[in-house]
């Protein structure tokens, strides 16, 4: 196959700026093909090499301009890796330290019956792992909507749902609160990121399902009235066993989808590349 420099040049920069897909080389290779047989016919018709593959790479479009289209949505936004959605990866690793955090601090509140004092402690330390690890998780659910060049009116409902369980976990004992509100924002938004086939398919459905696992877990645990009652009636363990189910599951999940947006090169689609001259 005969050598251009302008072809072989532009499909480079057209690479760089792509290669946060999957199939990059697919792509590369099917306007590789596009763009050589343009040339051909051109050249067949007595044009100078040079000139024809200028004029071939004019029709094409400028790289920069042909991956932003690759990389448009449904929704008007840009499904590529940012430096925020790294960002979103790390804090998304994070979380998953914060959950647990929250969970065993809880869960060791109520099994150990350690003195009031450290007891107090201990609730204070879950009680600020609980709201870290839930601002955290809105930053990632942030971070998966510009991943995707927005999720849709699914992801839209459910990224509201997370916020208003966030706020909802000051109370950090309402379990049945935030957590349902949590468990329907993180489920919407799971559902909407796996329609786009972009995330990890086991870590997205992971953080889709903790939380509805968790309430689940809460509402069978004191309906069977497990534990020790308490002398406002409740059952103490139920609330940390049920968070503990539901991290379990969410900290896998959050860690799966912080590798994959940490592990992404940012793509650089805002400084446009000029054309090689002849």
């Amino acid at each position: 196959m005969a050598s251009y420099q302008l072809i072989d040049d532009y499909l480079a920069g057209l690479r760089r700026r792509m290669a946060w897909r999957a199939d990059v080389d697919d792509v590369i290779a099917e306007a590789e093909d596009h763009l050589r047989s343009a040339l051909e016919l051109r050249i067949a018709a007595g044009e100078a090499a040079g000139a024809a593959q200028q004029a071939v790479l004019a029709r094409f479009g400028d790289p920069t301009t042909v991956a932003t289209a690759f990389a448009a949505t449904g929704t008007g936004g840009l499904a590529v890796p940012t430096r925020f959605t790294k960002r979103a990866g790390l804090a998304a690793m994070v979380a998953a330290g914060l959950w647990t955090a929250f969970a065993v601090l809880w869960l060791t509140d109520e099994l150990a019956g350690l003195s009031e004092r450290i007891d107090q402690s201990l609730a204070l330390l879950a009680m600020a792992s609980l709201v870290g690890a839930a601002a955290l998780t809105v930053v990632v659910v942030v971070g998966l909507n510009r991943r995707h060049g927005g999720l849709g009116p699914m992801g839209t409902i459910g990224s509201v749902l997370v916020g208003l369980g966030v706020l909802a976990t000051v109370p950090f004992w309402f379990v049945m609160g935030w957590g349902v509100l949590l468990a329907a924002g993180m489920l919407l938004v799971a559902l909407a990121v796996h329609a786009r086939g972009l995330a990890p398919t086991a870590a997205t459905a992971a953080f889709g399902a903790a939380w509805t696992v968790g309430v689940s877990t809460w509402s069978v645990l004191r309906v069977l009235e497990v534990g020790t009652r308490d002398e406002w009636g409740d059952y103490p363990i139920v609330s940390p066993t049920a968070i503990t189910v539901g991290v379990v599951i969410l900290a896998p999940g959050l860690v799966g989808l912080g590798r994959w947006l940490s592990g992404e090169t940012p793509a650089d689609l805002d400084s446009p590349e000029p054309l090689a001259a002849a």
